[in-house]
C-alpha cells in the first residue's frame, strides 16, 4: 500500500494528472470532430435500416447490462454453484 503524503504518492498523483491531460487532449480532439464541425455535402440523410442481425445483438448485450448492473446477485450465484459441484464431485 502506499501511504499519503510520501513521496510514492505524490508521483502516483502526477502520472495519473499526466495522463488525465493526455486522454482530454485525444478525446477532446474526438468530441470536436463529433459535435462542432458541420456535417458534409455528401452524407445521406433520412433514415437508415440496421440488420436484424446488429438489432438482436444491441438487445441482449442491452439487457445483459442492465440486469448485470441491477442485479448482479444473479452471476454472483454462479460461483456458488461451482462450489457445490465441486463438492458433489468431491473435487
Amino acid at each position: 500500500m502506499i501511504s499519503a503524503g510520501t513521496g510514492w504518492s505524490y508521483a502516483l498523483a502526477l502520472v495519473g494528472a499526466v495522463n488525465s491531460a493526455i486522454a482530454f487532449g485525444y478525446y477532446g480532439t474526438v468530441l470536436r470532430e463529433i459535435w462542432m464541425k458541420p456535417v458534409p455535402d455528401d452524407v445521406p440523410t433520412g433514415e437508415m435500416k440496421t440488420p436484424s442481425s446488429l438489432n438482436a445483438a444491441l438487445l441482449i448485450t442491452g439487457t445483459a447490462t442492465v440486469l448485470l448492473g441491477v442485479l448482479p446477485g444473479i452471476v454472483l450465484r454462479f460461483g456458488d454453484l461451482t462450489t457445490i459441484t465441486g463438492a458433489i464431485l468431491g473435487q
